[in-house]
């Protein structure tokens, strides 16, 4: 909660101010067409400035379950706090794989120091990324993995690929790591 909360608050102050945040102005003006019945559209991505789908660019159907979160404020700081949120829940899959040979105690302190690392603690502070989203989903995918949860790992392997083209990768290597 401290993390969503100060992340938010950082990341507000910086718009506020006129700092760099061209991915939010960005996935802020793609969810916002979306909404007006343009694919997932913005300017920032196309070589003239006329309207071009990201999905085109990125195939990332997975961030389009943020346009109704964004429907309800449509605020490019909703995009920021669900990104601090989901950075924050990473946690979760990370103590669950961690609890059984650490305890309750040892898993809470490792999970927590996830949020530490400075690539996932900035992802949150400084703009919207949108492979901010693998983390949980990759994590989540390996304790499915772990736990035999079948259907978690095949619902998390595909919101991960809608997230990021890169995410195959790590799926495949999971798939490597199942089969010895």
């Amino acid at each position: 909660v401290v993390y969503v909360v100060a992340s938010t608050l950082a990341t507000r102050a910086r718009l506020l101010g006129f700092g760099d945040s061209s991915q939010v102005g960005l996935f802020g003006q793609s969810c916002w067409t979306l909404l007006r019945g343009h694919p997932f559209s913005n300017t920032g991505e196309t070589v003239d400035g006329t309207l071009g789908s990201h999905l085109g660019v990125h195939f990332s159907p997975t961030l389009l379950l943020l346009a109704p979160l964004y429907a309800l404020y449509p605020d490019p700081l909703t995009l920021v706090a669900a990104q601090a949120l989901v950075v924050a829940l990473a946690v979760v899959p990370l103590y669950r794989l961690l609890e059984r040979d650490m305890g309750e105690a040892g898993a809470s302190v490792f999970a927590l120091a996830l949020l530490f690392v400075p690539n996932l603690y900035w992802a949150g502070v400084h703009d919207f990324r949108d492979a901010s989203f693998l983390p949980v989903l990759l994590l989540t995918a390996y304790w499915a993995l772990e736990t035999r949860r079948h259907v978690a790992l095949v619902v998390a392997s595909v919101a991960a690929l809608g997230v990021r083209e890169e995410a195959g990768f790590a799926i495949a290597m999971l798939g490597v790591y199942a089969l010895f």
